[in-house]
C-alpha cells in the first residue's frame, strides 16, 4: 500500500490510471491476432433482408411552370399511362397555335415557289429560301409541341404513390421532386450474406422469406450475387425476386431468409 501511494505522488493521475484498468487478455477479442475479428459475420446467426421494387423513381419537374392538378394522392394506385401531374400551360399551347400556323404559312409558301420555280417565274434562289424558311417554320413547330409534351406527366408502369412532395397551384421548378411511384407487382429481396456463402449459392437456388411484419413465409430465388465483397465485413450483397402470389408484401419490409443449408453455415457440394 505504501509502494501505490508513493507511485501515485510521484507519477501524478496517469498512475491512478494504470492501477485500476486491468491489463486487455486475447480472450476479450481486442488482443487478437486477426484484425477482422471484431467485423467478421457470424455464419450461423440469421442473415436479414430488405423487400424493395424492382421498378421505382422519383419523378422531378422539367418544367418552370405552376402545378395545375395532381389527379393522385399518397398511397392511390395507378396503371400505366394514367395522368400523374399537370402543370399550367397556357402560354405553352399558345405558342405552339403560333407555330403551327407559322408553319402552315410557310408549307404554303414553299409549295408555291416550287411550282413557281418550274415555270421560270422565280429564280432557284428564291425556291431554296422559301423551302428553307418552311423547314425552321417546322423545327419551332416541334420545338413547342415537345415543351407542351412535358406539361403532363403519366405513369411509366402500373404502381402506387408512395411519396408526394408537392401539392397544386404550387409552382415548380426544373429538378424540383414532384412525388416518388413504385411498381410493387415486381418485387425482389435484397441481403447481406457472409462471402464464405459463395461458395454454396447458385443462381436460381430457391430460399424462403419469413417476414418480420406479418410472420407469413414467401418463397425466393437466388437472382443475382453482388459484384463486390466489403473487405471489412466480409459480406456480399444478394438478391432474389419473389415467387409466386407477393400478396400481402411491401416495399421496406423486413425478414430473415432461410436458405437450404443444414445449418447457418452452409457446406459446399461441389
Amino acid at each position: 500500500m505504501m509502494m501505490k501511494t508513493v507511485l501515485i505522488r510521484l507519477l501524478g493521475p496517469a498512475a491512478l490510471v494504470l492501477l485500476l484498468v486491468p491489463p486487455v487478455c486475447a480472450a476479450d477479442g481486442l488482443g487478437s491476432s486477426d484484425p477482422n475479428s471484431l467485423f467478421s459475420v457470424d455464419r450461423d446467426s440469421a442473415i436479414n433482408g430488405r423487400i424493395k421494387a424492382v421498378n421505382h423513381a422519383e419523378i422531378a419537374s422539367v418544367m418552370d411552370a405552376r402545378i395545375k392538378q395532381i389527379p393522385v394522392r399518397e398511397g392511390d394506385g395507378f396503371r400505366k399511362g394514367d395522368l400523374l401531374v399537370e402543370f399550367d400551360c397556357a402560354v405553352e399551347f399558345a405558342e405552339l397555335s403560333r407555330a403551327d400556323a407559322s408553319y402552315k404559312a410557310a408549307a404554303e409558301r414553299a409549295q408555291v415557289s416550287k411550282e413557281l420555280v418550274e415555270l421560270d417565274s422565280i429564280s432557284k434562289l428564291e425556291f431554296v429560301m422559301a423551302k428553307s424558311e418552311a423547314a425552321k417554320a417546322l423545327a419551332e413547330q416541334q420545338i413547342w409541341q415537345e415543351k407542351v409534351r412535358r406539361c403532363r406527366v403519366y405513369a411509366p408502369y402500373n404502381g402506387h404513390v408512395a411519396a408526394l412532395y408537392v401539392q397544386p397551384y404550387e409552382y415548380a421548378r426544373p429538378g424540383d421532386k414532384l412525388m416518388k411511384i413504385l411498381d410493387d407487382t415486381r418485387l425482389e429481396v435484397e441481403a447481406l450474406i457472409p462471402s464464405s456463402w459463395l461458395t454454396s449459392i447458385t443462381l436460381g437456388m430457391p430460399f424462403s422469406l419469413v417476414i418480420d411484419e406479418t410472420g407469413a413465409t414467401y418463397q425466393a430465388a437466388v437472382k443475382g450475387i453482388g459484384a463486390e465483397i466489403d473487405s471489412v465485413s466480409q459480406t456480399v450483397k444478394l438478391i432474389g425476386v419473389i415467387q409466386g402470389d407477393n400478396r400481402g408484401l411491401i416495399a421496406g419490409m423486413s425478414g430473415r431468409l432461410i436458405m437450404p443449408f443444414a445449418s447457418g453455415a452452409p457446406q459446399s457440394d461441389r
